[in-house]
């Protein structure tokens, strides 16, 4: 349980952070406004 936990905080910043920051680099979806 501990890994999954281990896991998830690694994984929710760097699913977050394109969606909170758009057009820092990290995603190009959002590039365009």
């Amino acid at each position: 349980m501990t890994l999954l936990l281990a896991l998830a905080a690694i994984a929710l910043p760097l699913v977050l952070a394109p969606v909170l920051y758009p057009g820092r680099g990290g995603d190009d979806r959002v590039t365009e406004p």
